[in-house]
């Protein structure tokens, strides 16, 4: 199969990127990439508040694109099963001064314009596992 250059990804929406190069894995059930990205991370609640959208990026690629519901502390609201799947991969479960957020899969438009671009001109150098996209700001 032929390489295809992803295309620029242009963010004309309030994102956050979340870095999932070690958690991510191409065969993961879309639930299993859902756990991954919604949480837990050690962020400021009140500004992630202020984020409608989250990449799933691995790579520099996008993978997925959900949209964000609602945030919560930690715990409040992964189920047992998701928080023994972040244990079986290593990742964050549990933990208090972290948060999740409950989302869904963004409508097709919002998609169309993120899924499978290249988002690493946006990474710049941060070695942060998540970054705020503010269009307004760049």
């Amino acid at each position: 199969m032929p390489y295809i250059k992803p295309k620029l990804a242009n963010i004309i929406h309030p994102v956050i990127m979340f870095k999932l190069t070690q958690s991510y894995e191409q065969t993961m059930e879309p639930w299993q990439l859902y756990v991954v990205t919604r949480g837990q991370w050690k962020m400021d609640i009140n500004k992630a508040k202020q984020f409608k959208y989250a990449l799933a990026c691995d790579a520099g690629l996008v993978v997925e694109v959900y949209e964000i519901e609602t945030w919560h502390q930690s715990n409040e609201t992964m189920s047992e099963e998701e928080l023994l799947y972040r244990r079986a991969k290593g990742l964050h479960a549990g933990e208090t001064g972290r948060i999740e957020f409950v989302g869904k899969i963004a409508p097709e438009e919002i998609r169309k314009q993120y899924n499978k671009t290249n988002v690493v001109k946006y990474w710049g150098r941060s070695q942060t596992p998540f970054k705020y996209i503010s269009p307004e700001n760049l």
